[in-house]
């Protein structure tokens, strides 16, 4: 209560002895101002689902200051309609957080919680990722994606889009992974550096048409390639020597 004014009222009359304080009456200023809450303003909270969150949003308080009337026996009152804090579901949602004192005054202010799953991500986690055979450029950035992947899903703080950013660029990794062209490379520069009528020759043209299709597509598996690679350049030789066996009997 907050006391403005002590007024005396002082009276005299006839037969008394000086003036006579008869009453006194404090006047006090009315308490108008809502309560304030502590942080005015909640930041977001993210967690993960089926992981309970009731005692994370009770990190709100709220006070009258030192000249309000209190605030009542409610305190901070929460209202999560639809967000179950025990158990919480994947999704976003808005609590508010209310206080009335003692005067009736009334505040309220709310917050965005949002929930996350990791659940497709830890899935695509589980799968075996077998890299035994890719070129070391697209190896290497699968795995870089794995382990931004794995720290995304530690950390329970991580945002819904974040997670699934993580998977959508980990799944790419893997869709970008390609078999090594080193032996491959090797033998179209041999075909590149040879006479032209072993380009031209049939079964040359067809194994080079063959090992190109299988470098250039996505499933092909290392087994593959290195045997389109094998018989490219078996072609090329068997194109050479018969070629210096017509020049032997010409």
């Amino acid at each position: 209560m907050r006391v403005i004014a002590a007024v005396a009222v002082v009276v005299g009359g006839i037969g008394l002895v000086g003036p006579q304080l008869v009453a006194h009456q404090a006047y006090a200023d009315a308490d108008t101002t809502a309560p304030v809450f502590t942080p005015a303003k909640p930041e977001k909270l993210v967690a993960r689902a089926g992981r309970s969150i009731a005692d994370a949003v009770r990190t709100v308080a709220a006070n009258d200051g030192a000249d309000g009337t209190g605030v009542n026996s409610d305190g901070v009152v929460i209202d999560a309609k639809n967000l179950d804090l025990a158990n919480p579901k994947p999704g976003t949602y808005t609590i508010t957080y209310r206080a009335v004192d003692n005067a009736n005054n009334k505040a309220e202010v709310t917050r965005e919680v949002e929930i996350t799953t990791t659940e497709k991500l830890e899935a695509k986690l589980a799968e075996p990722m077998v890299l035994d055979g890719y070129s070391p450029h697209t190896r290497a950035e699968a795995i870089s994606k794995q382990v931004i992947a794995r720290a995304v899903v530690a950390d329970e703080t991580s945002p819904q889009a974040v997670i699934d950013k993580a998977l959508q660029e980990l799944q790419q990794a893997i869709d970008d992974l390609r078999v090594d062209h080193t032996d491959y490379d090797k033998a179209k520069q041999e075909l590149a550096a040879a006479p032209a009528y072993v380009a031209a020759d049939k079964d040359v043209a067809a194994a080079a048409t063959e090992a190109d299709r299988l470098a250039n597509l996505k499933a092909t598996t290392t087994p593959e390639l290195a045997k389109a690679t094998k018989a490219l350049t078996a072609a090329i030789a068997t194109a050479i020597q018969e070629d210096q066996a017509r020049q032997k009997t010409a």
